[in-house]
């Protein structure tokens, strides 16, 4: 059989700066199995948020987390920035653990308050057992409400790729997100099948947020100065009004909610299990003209950059927040 590394040395820029970095971060022997897609094996997981389980031991079922949109800052080849395509998932130095600092020849630090993430990628239609072989790309944006690429085009940090081990589990050491003007803090994440399928959104099989608990959110807004810019678009969001999680039923919204411990002072540890069904259909939420991400609208082909969404929009102006996945009676 051909190695698969060796034909991704053949192929076009596009997805082997994925596959070079993963050769570089771990012994090739291990390398080679993840591009290869390991078998799965037959671990039962908790799918649980905020400390509850959606999960059962015993039938293995867990909560399929629901599609949402990657909003006006993916970076993932679906819009452009400053006048160009920006895509991430081509650059040279993306899967790493660390997302705190920019990668691919730019140089900078995002500060914050230190979050160690561990993702548990797993198959929801096959008794929730680990995905081994996949890769998850995370973004978010910065303590004050900003987002690399975009609102800082000198800077690519807060954006990571990971794969997952045998037991499907992906770590990230990143900051506590900021909060923006009609948004709860959040963080987005995309689900590829293989390393070298992960060179733009369209193949995706999953995008999807993460959600974080109110009390831990305000802790650290209210302690932190590097978050003072949070403060006021947090205390005029809420669950009911955020226009992404708001529509998602009390199940999905505790799947998707990160389970949190430490505090603002010390730093947090947080877990997060990503259910999907591998063989759904992808949903790649096209905005269309003039909606986030779409041609003519914020950061989308033809339009204009992104602007600062920390501020209040012009007296009868709709925030300038993200649109959320689910079909509109107009669709």
């Amino acid at each position: 059989m051909t190695n698969k590394l060796n034909m991704l040395e053949k192929l076009s820029g596009r997805s082997t700066h994925l596959a070079d970095d993963l050769e570089n971060i771990m012994p090739r022997r291990r390398a080679l199995a993840l591009l290869a897609g390991g078998a799965t094996l037959p671990v039962l997981v908790s799918c649980g948020g905020s400390g509850s389980d959606v999960v059962s031991a015993v039938t293995g079922a867990c909560t399929i987390l629901p599609e949402e949109t990657n909003g006006p800052y993916p970076a993932d080849g679906s819009n452009s920035a400053n006048g160009s395509l920006a895509n991430v998932l081509i650059t040279s130095g993306l899967i790493r653990e660390d997302m705190r600092e920019s990668f691919g020849g730019l140089e900078g630090t995002a500060e914050g308050v230190p979050l160690e993430m561990e993702l548990t990628v797993v198959d929801a239609a096959n008794g929730c057992q680990p995905l081994v072989g996949y890769l998850v790309y995370a973004w978010h944006c910065t303590a004050d409400g900003l987002y690399s690429v975009y609102n800082m085009e000198d800077q690519n940090y807060l954006r990571a790729a990971g794969v997952p081990d045998e037991n499907g589990k992906v770590k990230f050491t990143t900051v506590f997100p900021g909060c923006y003007m009609g948004r709860m803090p959040h963080i987005h994440f995309e689900v590829y099948p293989s390393v070298e399928s992960a060179s733009e959104y369209s193949e995706r099989v999953l995008c999807s947020q993460i959600a974080f608990d109110d009390d831990t959110a305000l802790s650290v807004y209210e302690n932190v100065p590097e978050y003072e810019d949070s403060i006021r678009p947090f205390n005029q969001i809420s669950l009911e009004s955020d226009n992404v999680f708001g529509d998602n039923t009390d199940e999905e919204f505790a799947a998707q909610t990160m389970s949190i411990s430490g505090d603002y002072s010390a730093g947090f540890t947080g877990t997060l299990t990503i259910a999907l069904d591998p063989t759904a259909e992808p949903v790649l939420n096209d905005m269309g003209p003039g909606g986030p991400g779409g041609p003519g609208g914020p950061g989308g082909p033809g339009g204009p950059p992104p602007g600062d969404m920390r501020m209040e929009p012009p007296e009868g102006m709709t925030p300038p927040g993200e649109a959320s996945s689910s079909p509109t009676p107009e669709e």
